[in-house]
């Protein structure tokens, strides 16, 4: 397949949720936990940009962590946020 064959192939479309992504929760989580740990405190979006997914698929990592309470969510200016 050349460059120009593979630029014009279908792409799949992104995964609306988890059970879409084909990720398990047991993955999610410990990924949203590290990249809090790494980058501080982030927004639902900026984490999931970090992640590369669409930010319900790993709500529900976010939602065990915050459950557990490995994560609090505090008031920022724009929007809440994210920090462990």
């Amino acid at each position: 397949m050349s460059v120009v064959e593979a630029a014009l192939a279908p792409v799949p479309p992104a995964p609306r949720d988890l059970e879409e992504s084909g990720l398990n929760l047991g993955l999610v989580t410990p990924l949203v936990l590290k990249t809090l740990h790494l980058f501080g405190t982030l927004s639902g979006l900026e984490l999931a940009t970090r992640l590369s997914v669409p930010f319900p698929v790993i709500e529900p990592g976010l939602d065990e962590l915050i459950r557990q309470p490995h994560v609090e969510i505090v008031a920022g200016s724009a929007a809440p946020r994210a920090t462990c």
